[in-house]
C-alpha cells in the first residue's frame, strides 16, 4: 500500500502506523479525563484531598491518551 493511502473508515496509513479518528473516542481514556477533571474540579470546593484524587485521575487518563498508540503494537 502507498504511503499516505486511505484505509476503509477514514483511516489513514503513513509508514508502519496508522491513524483513525473513530478508533480514538472507542478508547476509555477521554472518559477517564473527564471523570478526573470532574473530580478534581469538585477538589476545589470540597478539600484538598479530593483534589489530589481528581488530579491522580486525570494524569492516568492523559498519560494513557499520550501512549494509546503502543497498545495496538504487534498486531496486524
Amino acid at each position: 500500500m502507498l504511503p499516505g493511502a486511505r484505509l476503509g473508515g477514514g483511516a489513514v496509513k503513513r509508514g508502519p502506523y496508522s491513524f483513525s479518528a473513530a478508533a480514538v473516542w472507542r478508547r476509555k481514556y477521554p472518559v477517564v479525563i473527564a471523570v478526573g477533571y470532574a473530580v478534581a474540579a469538585l477538589g476545589v470546593v470540597y478539600g484538598l484531598w479530593v483534589f489530589l484524587v481528581g488530579l491522580g485521575v486525570l494524569s492516568g487518563g492523559v498519560f494513557g491518551f499520550t501512549f494509546q498508540h503502543r497498545e495496538g503494537e504487534g498486531e496486524d
